[in-house]
């Protein structure tokens, strides 16, 4: 049964309302508002319903040219009531600005879609528009003309004193002086008597002050080739015999302040480095600085293998998140992903190759009780793994390692993701259990009922014996 639109005051166009401003150069509101009631055929309010509307503006009379068409989607009220602002719903022709509103006689033809959807329209007819709407021309009417000049006011209160201006330039300089008479020279004075050398030593020796005006051997050896301080055998540029101390410079802040600095110019072909060599088993500490290989920590030993203990107390490494970008959180669904790529690393045990297996663990790491338990880098992740260099050297040999902080990473997420398993599979057994307590309870039901028909039974069969 179709629904139909019941106006309120029967289609009333009275209602169309417009504002207009007595403010000549005000801007006139381009749009009138539109009320009705929703009935259905039975006369029934239709409330909360959705409706479109298409209102069209014929000129001349409600069947005449078309000067503007919109359609419009509203939701009636709890009373059925419907308010459009016709002029700003979705335009299908025209301008609603550009109405001839002084040519008069416009018509404005109102249709509806019952289903919302502003496709099937019923006509619900064509209503002259009459005094109210034809207010919009005077937003574009005429100015009047101008009023007369008003009275002059009083003169006003003089401003405040400006700013000094600029300095001029300044003028031309004077002529330079004539240049005075040079004085005669003096007469050059006897040469004093040589002094005493007052100084006694050894040959190569660095020479220091022994008191205010003699002199004799200090702790530096100076061969000619190499120095050596608190020794005279020297072996390198700088051999220093004994413990060292130093003291860093707190009020410098970068490299400049260290303790203890090693550097090449800008065009050596070798980079800085630090060695510290054990010469009982030839482990050492290599700290390289810029090079090919960046700058790091590297732990080997003197026969050419990368493999060397480092003990520590504890390891810390900076995981703060106010020095990282593109942080991104790891979802659920990538929990399987992360597992993925965690059984596709391949497990094993082995020794490095410069170690051996023992009964007894000597020589400081060489030899093993057993192998290593670990993992190829080949198999790991790219996000973990890594090249990294096999010697302090230029061009070093590189080798595939992992990054620490990258794997205790890939490690949590992989906890992570079991734990989700297990809570899943938890929550399953959970559902399981209680299927199975109410199918229990099913059971018990059925054995009362059996045994409630096997007591009746039982009474029967007595009755009939009797």
């Amino acid at each position: 049964m179709k629904k139909i639109i019941t106006l309120i005051n029967s289609i009333l166009l009275a209602g169309l309302m417009l504002v207009v401003t007595n403010n000549a150069k005000a801007q006139v509101p381009q749009g009138m508002n539109y009320q009705a009631i929703a009935r259905d055929a039975s006369g029934n309010p239709i409330l909360n319903g959705n409706i479109c509307f298409r209102f069209t503006i014929h000129s001349g009379s409600g069947s005449g040219p078309i000067q503007y068409q919109e359609t419009d989607s509203v939701t009636s009220n709890n009373f059925g009531l419907v308010t459009v602002q016709v002029g700003m719903g979705t335009i299908v022709q025209g301008i609603f600005s550009a109405i001839p509103w002084s040519a008069g006689n416009q018509y404005m033809q109102v249709e509806m879609d019952m289903s919302g959807n502003c496709t099937t329209w019923v006509d619900m007819g064509a209503s002259e528009l009459l005094t109210v709407p034809y207010a919009m021309f005077a937003g574009s009417g005429v100015a009047g003309p101008t009023g007369p000049t008003g009275l002059t006011g009083s003169t006003g209160p003089g401003g405040p004193q400006g700013d000094t201006g600029p300095m001029g330039a300044t003028g031309p300089t004077g002529a330079t002086g004539a240049t005075g008479a040079t004085g005669l020279t003096g007469a050059t004075g006897a040469i004093g008597a040589t002094g005493a050398a007052n100084i006694n030593g050894t040959t190569n020796y660095v020479i220091k002050f022994t008191a205010p005006t003699t002199g004799g051997n200090s702790q530096i050896f100076d061969n000619g080739t190499n120095v050596g301080i608190g020794t005279i055998t020297p072996a390198m540029k700088l051999d220093i015999a004994g413990q060292t101390h130093g003291m860093a410079d707190d009020n410098i802040g970068d490299y400049t302040g260290s303790q203890f600095r090693v550097e090449t110019s800008a065009s050596g072909t070798y980079f800085p480095s630090v060695s510290f060599y054990n010469g009982y088993n030839n482990n050492g500490i290599i700290l390289y600085g810029a090079s090919p290989t960046g700058s790091g920590l590297l732990v080997t030993d003197n026969t050419g293998g990368f493999f060397a203990p480092v003990s520590a107390s504890a390891f810390l490494v900076g995981s703060d998140i106010t020095i990282k970008k593109d942080i991104n959180d790891i979802s659920i669904n990538e929990y399987e992903t992360y597992l993925n790529q965690i059984r596709g690393i391949r497990s094993i045990t082995y020794l490095y190759k410069d170690e051996s297996e023992s009964k007894e663990a000597v020589n400081f790491g060489k030899s093993r009780l057993a192998p290593h338990v670990g993992f190829t880098a080949q198999s790991l992740p790219p996000a973990v793994k890594t090249s990294i260099s096999m010697s302090g050297k230029v061009n070093p040999e590189m080798k595939l390692g992992y990054n620490l902080s990258d794997m205790a990473g890939l490690t949590l997420v992989g906890v992570k993701a079991l734990d989700s398993k297990v809570t899943g599979l938890d929550t399953k057994v959970t559902g399981i259990d209680s299927k199975y307590s109410e199918l229990e309870k099913t059971v018990n039901e059925q054995k009362q009922l059996i045994n409630q028909l096997m007591e009746k039974l039982n009474r029967l069969e007595n009755q009939g014996n009797k």
